[in-house]
């Protein structure tokens, strides 16, 4: 009895020594081998010039950051795809050029997305791709980039499928797909050119300005994408904001959004290309760009008012 009741005590005692040892396994959120050929996985910082080509498929598994004085430029048919973790970002300090053709475009979407590129994270159909599995391709200030047909899926975590801080790259034929919070998110200080933009399947699918405030004269001119105000944005005191010819302004759905002039607001709208200030849920200018169909329908009250206040001044 006394050498079974050692013999249980010793292996108990071996069990946690075992379990004391052996180092704790973290968990895998993809199956990517950057070893397969044709996968290049890039996570880091570029430090020097790049082009990427469409012999291979790029896998951004953590924050891949272009440092300021390098230019990386993507060439038609790459894909790129990013591992399936919320945060991840392609953060653009200094130049990202996209170059796709319109029969031949340049692809960002989710690992998941088994569509392009075929099944990258080799799990079959166990997982499909969603809204929100990447973060967002982020031009910091400073940053520049030309794109031309480009398709963003699946990307919007924290914001924009793109996002601009002090950065006015330009973008023609740009399609962003089920972003899970917003298409494109700037502050009211940026001034991309964007033409031919669409968006689908996507709230807030258009420029959208989080808040903030103008200074300096700065002008809106996109009317091939609507401006989106989702919190109140200031025109300081000194400053001009000039919103041009045909420019859609909508006010996310919420009673208190404003915009609020210390300044100067100009509004050049004609007699047929007018500026329209609307709410969100307004369908029937700039289309559904709260990427909801007809869910909800706009009414009295949906933003408050654009606010001149003492001092400021407009035409």
């Amino acid at each position: 009895m006394q050498k079974t009741i050692k013999m249980s005590l010793f292996t108990i005692g071996l069990i946690c020594l075992l379990l004391m040892v052996t180092p704790a396994t973290s968990i895998v959120h993809a199956a990517v081998n950057c070893s397969d050929p044709g996968v290049v996985c890039k996570s880091g910082a570029i430090n020097s010039n790049e082009t990427w080509t469409s012999d291979n498929i790029y896998v951004i598994t953590a924050d891949l950051t272009i440092s300021s004085g390098v230019t990386v430029t993507i060439n038609p048919g790459v894909i790129v795809k990013f591992n399936y973790y919320y945060t991840h970002n392609i953060l653009v300090d200094g130049t990202l050029n996209v170059n796709g053709t319109s029969t031949n475009k340049v692809y960002f979407t989710s690992e998941r997305d088994d569509t392009l590129g075929g099944d990258t994270n080799g799990n079959g159909a166990t997982n499909s791709p969603a809204a929100g599995q990447w973060e967002s391709i982020r031009f910091r200030s400073g940053s520049d980039g030309t794109w031309t047909h480009a398709e963003l899926r699946y990307g919007g975590d924290k914001g924009g499928a793109i996002a601009l801080s002090g950065s006015s790259p330009s973008f023609d034929n740009l399609t962003v797909k089920k972003s899970e919070l917003a298409a494109i998110t700037a502050l009211p200080t940026d001034m991309p050119t964007i033409t031919n933009f669409s968006a689908q399947d996507t709230p807030r699918g258009g420029l959208n300005f989080q808040g903030g405030t103008v200074t300096g004269n700065i002008t809106w001119s996109q009317s091939d994408i609507v401006h989106i105000i989702s919190s109140d944005v200031t025109v300081n005191d000194g400053a001009t904001l000039t919103i041009s010819p045909g420019v859609i302004v909508k006010f996310h759905y919420y009673y208190t959004h404003n915009l609020l002039v210390d300044g100067t607001l100009n509004v050049n709208g004609t007699a047929s290309d007018k500026v329209y200030f609307t709410s969100e849920r307004d369908d029937t200018l700039g289309g559904d760009t709260n990427g909801n169909g007809a869910t909800n329908s706009p009414a009295a009250g949906q933003w408050e008012s654009i606010r001149f206040r003492s001092g400021s001044d407009g035409t």
